[in-house]
């Protein structure tokens, strides 16, 4: 069951992402208009005031905008940008309380009698950053978590694929020689540790070059594509079918000794001597058999089963041969 994808807790509050810098502007910039009517020693001018006011509140705007836009980069989360935002709002007012203590509060102070409010200020603005920094911090985790969560299963499914290519024929879906003779070395390991029989089967189209030459490579793919859907469908889902080569396939059968591995391949022989191959027709193949013995290796197994298929070649073909078990 497919896990589902935690939506980072800013964006699930669906809250813009703006306003959580927003509050700490506002703050910020009714202290930048105190602090500059106090360095200017203006009196309580409403009118000056109220203009200064939207002076500093423009401003900080615009660099509001400058961080969280202009400085984000293609692809960066939004969070990343407030983030900055934060930082950079956290210290400026920094530097602003260190200005306003070391000169600023006695000029404020007798202007407009307000230390106590700007005391207040301060500590309810440090609060408040925390606990910003903690939520953006908890959204900026949780939304890392599901980028990577999404860049695994991407990676496993890439790794799927690439495994797929690897063990795969790419036209018929059957799997390749090597993946093929893999299996082999660890069915042939098995039998001869257990004792079970194991068998295998070598197969191809009968005048296939004919095929080609009158239906084109197109219409002889075709042929093989078809060829390998039939295949499985009479196989066990134990059985591994593969592209040996050209018009040539080949089938691992484990449990099956020669006689077994023989009825297999006389009804696959039979099933595909029925079938339409759409434009072509009617095809025919020839079939190899050999069941592994104790002296054998995979080499000199596969080459009794190519032994059988020659000979079934040689007997008019459209048959299946055995090898013998004292070959080889």
């Amino acid at each position: 069951m497919r896990e589902p994808v935690k939506t980072p807790w800013l964006q699930r509050a669906k809250l813009p992402l703006s306003m959580v810098g927003a509050l700490s502007s506002l703050i910020l910039a009714l202290n930048f208009s105190l602090d500059l009517l106090s360095l200017l020693d203006i009196q309580r001018e409403h009118q000056l005031l109220l203009l200064i006011l939207l002076i500093c509140l423009a401003a900080w705007a615009l660099v509001e905008v400058m961080v969280l836009h202009l400085q984000r980069s293609p692809g960066e989360p939004p969070l990343n940008s407030l983030k900055t935002l934060l930082i950079v709002q956290l210290a400026v007012q920094c530097v602003r309380l260190a200005l306003f203590f070391m000169g600023g509060s006695v000029t404020i102070d007798k202007t407009y009698g307000i230390r106590v409010v700007e005391l207040g200020l301060v500590f309810v603005f440090l609060p408040v950053y925390l606990v910003v920094f903690l939520l953006v911090g908890r959204a900026l985790v949780s939304n890392y978590i599901v980028e990577i969560k999404s860049a695994y299963r991407k990676l496993q499914k890439s790794s799927l694929i690439l495994a797929k290519l690897a063990t795969t024929d790419p036209l018929t879906g059957a799997f390749n020689r090597r993946h093929f003779q893999e299996r082999v070395d660890v069915e042939v390991s098995r039998t001869l540790r257990h004792g079970t029989p194991l068998s295998l089967i070598i197969f191809d189209i009968d005048y296939f070059k004919k095929i080609n030459d009158r239906f084109g490579h197109h219409g002889g793919d075709e042929v093989l594509v078809r060829l390998t859907e039939l295949t499985l469908q009479n196989l066990r889902t134990s059985d591994v079918l593969a592209r040996w080569g050209g018009e040539e396939f080949i089938i691992l059968l484990p449990q099956c000794d020669a006689e077994e591995a023989q009825k297999v391949a006389e009804k696959l022989r039979l099933s595909i001597a029925e079938q339409v191959f759409g434009q072509v027709g009617n095809i025919t193949c020839s079939f190899g058999v050999a069941e592994v013995s104790p002296g054998d290796l995979p080499d000199s197994w596969v080459n009794r089963a190519d032994q059988a298929l020659y000979q079934a070649k040689n007997s008019g073909r459209n048959t299946v041969c055995v090898a013998d078990l004292r070959q080889g």
